[in-house]
């Protein structure tokens, strides 16, 4: 009897040890994607600036040439 319990909470741990590994490893991708995420974000917004600043531009120039 004395072994079955030894034999189950072997297997409990073995089985703690791996779900943490997995929790660990689903936290590490959660974390790249959000960096991703930010990263994507900046050039997004990056591009608006530049879109933003080119049709400032040419609504300047159109009002140059009227």
């Amino acid at each position: 009897m004395l072994e079955a319990v030894e034999k189950t909470e072997e297997i409990n741990s073995s089985g703690l040890a791996a779900a943490n590994e997995i929790v660990g490893s689903l936290l590490r991708s959660q974390e790249a994607v959000v960096i991703s995420l930010a990263s994507l974000s900046n050039k997004v917004l990056i591009v608006s600036t530049e879109c933003r600043m080119r049709l400032a531009r040419v609504s300047f120039n159109l009002l140059l040439e009227n």
